[in-house]
């Protein structure tokens, strides 16, 4: 159950952030006197953010299940171990992913006269969308190496 809510929570993430780029900008990008992209960013928001605290839970959970509780994961040689290793790019990235996810939304995105900052907006959009991409590389290594 844990692992199926992590790869649904998962799909939620990557799937929405993937029909945005490919469907929602360029289609924003034809009509841009819909505002279609910051309509689709805040009606995206709360189940973005839902399934980002999703595998938040779950993550760590799986890992317990797996074995890899507190006294493992205090060990360094647990951390110098490919799947350490993996790991904690994976860690990191969902991070970095959380604090960009933060300030494009919290921040940029909240800020009035949003035509200025267009360029930061649309740099963390990508941003996030590459590293959501390497978590997912990181989370297919993991399950090969596990």
């Amino acid at each position: 159950m844990l692992l199926t809510m992590h790869l649904l929570a998962a799909m939620v993430w990557v799937g929405g952030l993937a029909f945005f780029v490919f469907v929602g900008v360029p289609l924003a990008r034809q009509r841009p006197e819909w505002e279609l992209a910051p309509a689709l960013g805040r009606a995206f928001r709360p189940v973005g953010w839902v399934a980002l605290a999703v595998l938040l839970l779950t993550g760590p959970l799986l890992l317990a299940r797996l074995g890899f509780g507190w006294a493992v994961l205090r060990q360094a040689a647990f951390w110098s171990s490919p799947f350490g290793a993996t790991l904690l790019v994976k860690v990191l990235l969902v991070g970095g992913v959380i604090g960009l996810t933060v300030w494009h939304d919290m921040v940029l995105g909240r800020r009035p006269g949003q035509g200025a900052l267009r360029p930061a907006i649309r740099w963390a959009g990508r941003a996030i969308g590459v590293t959501s991409l390497l978590i997912v590389v990181a989370g297919i290594a993991l399950a090969q190496g596990y």
